[in-house]
């Protein structure tokens, strides 16, 4: 696994365990060419981080800060190494946490996130429950981005108070972007 883009394109940095699904590079790629904009300076929350890949693009990239959201112990060591291996340390926080249960206990004294990536299992139905807890504790800035990824065959609906504003599949991925209604371009 290597990182596309940024600062360290072209690292290679260690292999999740095999119980981890990473984005694909391509995926990667397209999804951070069209975050581009948002991203210098952001502070970024990766639910599900698994392998950590989308975070540690993220910083990469030229976001501030990162905070990587993974309860598998083996995984969590992983993106611990693969922050230390990029230089991250200072701009990275790894919670070993359930990724709803951290959201449950976030608190309107922390700092909201610019831009938050979700890339759960995809037999897990959660968007619904990460983005009725996102905003009922204020985890997203007013104007921040929510990308969700999920099987290409996913039939998925913003609940209330949430607009997609894109979506796009990539093979067997789709990612979709969220916003909140009353900041959303549409």
């Amino acid at each position: 696994m290597r990182l596309t883009g940024g600062d360290g394109k072209g690292r290679i940095l260690v292999a999740p365990p095999s119980f981890v699904r990473p984005t694909s590079a391509r995926t990667r790629e397209i999804l951070f060419q069209i975050l581009m904009p948002v991203l210098p300076g952001a502070r970024v929350l990766d639910l599900f981080a698994g392998a950590g890949m989308l975070g540690l693009e993220a910083l990469a990239r030229g976001a501030d800060t990162a905070v990587f959201v993974e309860k598998q112990g083996k995984a969590a060591h992983v993106i611990q190494q693969n922050i230390e291996r990029c230089g991250f340390a200072q701009r990275a926080q790894l919670v070993k946490s359930d990724a709803i249960k951290w959201l449950e206990r976030f608190t309107p004294s922390q700092q909201a996130f610019d831009i938050i990536l979700a890339d759960p299992p995809y037999k897990d139905d959660v968007m619904e429950t990460l983005l009725e807890r996102i905003r009922k504790h204020g985890v997203i800035a007013s104007e921040g981005q929510f990308v969700f990824e999920a099987a290409s065959r996913s039939e998925l609906k913003a609940p209330e108070g949430w607009v997609v504003d894109r979506e796009k599949k990539l093979g067997d991925t789709k990612l979709i972007w969220l916003s909140l209604e009353d900041f959303s371009e549409a």
